[in-house]
């Protein structure tokens, strides 16, 4: 009998991200560092879930972590998986609306409010495009109710 070979990418990395929205609609992005994988793209705050926690764990320390900021009213809003070339992500995305968060770079990353229509002329991660999608849509439905 022929062995089958084994061509997964190793077990499937969980992370978690928040598209944090203030009251002018405008979004959080970080930039990842020069020396971390996908250098220098724009990114939704975020990261690996460490063993043990729940996805709400992961996320309040991974905000706080990097953008001194803990997760109030949060919404799931997708969950997503993408594959790179060397690894496999399932992304768990939360959003949240806030109407003056305080929030500062943590980890020395640079970081900004873009406009929802603008967030597409930075470079994000390939994982990201159906965050856009999602949002894209969810804001065209919304201005669609209000006119």
């Amino acid at each position: 009998m022929p062995r089958s070979l084994d061509l997964s990418k190793g077990p499937v990395i969980e992370v978690v991200v928040l598209v944090l929205e203030n009251h002018q609609g405008d979004v959080l992005i970080t930039q990842r560092k020069a020396d971390a994988h996908l250098a220098n793209y724009w990114e939704f705050p975020g990261g690996k879930v460490e063993s043990g926690e729940n996805l709400s764990q992961a996320l309040k320390r991974e905000c706080i972590e990097e953008i001194d900021h803990a997760p109030n009213r949060v919404e799931h809003i997708l969950t997503l998986n993408h594959e790179y070339p060397s690894r496999t992500v399932r992304i768990q995305v939360f959003h949240e609306i806030s109407t003056h968060p305080k929030v500062k770079p943590i980890e020395s990353q640079s970081m900004k409010w873009v406009p929802f229509d603008e967030l597409q002329h930075h470079q994000l991660p390939p994982a990201n495009t159906p965050i856009l999608e999602y949002l894209h849509k969810r804001n065209k439905n919304q201005n669609h109710q209000t006119n």
